[in-house]
């Protein structure tokens, strides 16, 4: 019998993660299924007991990387470091839980940085995915972020996180930002086109990370990229973390790397029609 594994989140239509980890299967040669399945947050701990015991992994979308952890007999450093699992691999010794998100976003920044070692950077939005990036950047090397969020206090967590890592952080309300210059900026603001021109005209970086890639390139990106500065999508960010992933599916392990994994990864950005790299340069 073919192993399944699906995506679950809500919406989910727009998901290219079956497209990724379908293209991923026939580059290995795998009999593996895998298809996305829309599962509002009410509606997840009926799916989580009705389907988790006929798949053998899942990949999770938001509102569901936080509500999966009370089913998981075990998570990895990094999803509680982030406090969000988006990946689980099914075994017999029960569910595992992972978090491929930091290391995807890592390898965006450094598609988007090359050689460039960043020491600041201007983080927009403060959610689980800011969380993730946060992790990312402390990784490469960041010490100092600025974070602008439309309410202050709503970055409570990402505060406490970037100061548990190391890095100082200072918080701005969106409508009010000073001029800011670092490194590279990261947007985890789901509709860059909603950020008010003067937030926009404020910040100057060499650099952004855009973690949209639906309809790209975002308003956001095109300011960027006519100042002369290097833009990455979020499409790169989904096919590194989904290449993390098919690790997990293959060894239970995202440190051991696929077999002929070079040529797979090839397979799998190709199919998102995404080039390698992917920097954008105005």
């Amino acid at each position: 019998m073919s192993d399944s594994f699906e995506v679950w989140g809500s919406p989910i239509a727009h998901s290219l993660s079956p497209t990724l980890h379908r293209a991923a299967f026939a580059a290995l040669g795998r009999d593996w299924t895998y298809n996305a399945r829309d599962v509002p947050e009410a509606e997840f701990d009926a799916e989580w007991a009705a389907r988790s015991t006929a798949l053998r992994g899942l990949s999770l979308t938001m509102p569901l990387k936080e509500c999966v952890i009370p089913y998981l007999g075990h998570i990895d450093e990094v999803s509680g470091i982030v406090g969000a699992v988006n990946t689980v691999r099914v075994t017999a010794a029960g569910a595992l839980g992972f978090n491929t998100d930091v290391w995807g976003a890592e390898q965006a920044m450094r598609d988007v940085l090359g050689d460039n070692k960043p020491d600041t950077a201007v983080m927009l939005g403060a959610g689980a995915t800011a969380r993730s990036c946060a992790v990312a950047l402390r990784n490469l090397g960041v010490r100092q972020l600025d974070v602008v969020v439309r309410t202050p206090a709503r970055a409570s967590e990402l505060v406490a996180l970037a100061e548990k890592l190391g890095i100082a952080v200072t918080v701005h309300a969106l409508d009010l930002v000073p001029p800011l210059h670092a490194d590279i900026a990261v947007n985890t603001i789901p509709h860059g086109s909603d950020i008010p021109q003067a937030a926009v005209t404020a910040i100057t970086t060499e650099a952004l990370f855009d973690v949209v890639y639906a309809n790209w390139p975002t308003d956001l990106a095109r300011e960027w990229a006519s100042r002369g500065a290097t833009v990455v999508s979020g499409l790169s960010m989904l096919a590194w973390q989904a290449l993390r992933q098919q690790r997990i599916f293959a060894h239970h392990d995202p440190e051991q790397p696929l077999s002929d994994e070079t040529r797979v990864f090839a397979a799998m950005c190709a199919s998102v029609g995404l080039e390698r790299p992917q920097g954008l340069k105005g």
